[in-house]
């Protein structure tokens, strides 16, 4: 039985529907008055040094698996602050 068709398909969708848990977004780099937790340079808004540097940065999940993705930014953090 189709459950869309009886209804109840929000709590059908709600009890077997799941996620990968790829953790994107939850320290989003976005401006601050948009929810932002990091600026451009990875910094921490309201601290003098303090960065992320991995997957909670991406303002939106990403459609791949976000290894290599976090690799590449941490290279490039990497050579930005060592310079």
């Amino acid at each position: 039985e189709n459950p869309c068709l009886t209804g109840s398909c929000l709590s059908w969708l709600q009890q077997n529907v799941g996620t990968q848990f790829h953790p994107c977004g939850t320290a989003a780099m976005a401006p601050k008055r948009l929810g932002g937790v990091v600026d451009p340079q990875l910094k921490v808004y309201g601290t003098s040094n303090v960065r992320v540097i991995d997957a909670s940065i991406f303002p939106m999940t990403i459609g791949a698996t976000i290894q290599a993705t976090v690799y590449a930014v941490a290279e490039k953090v990497c050579r930005n602050v060592a310079s």
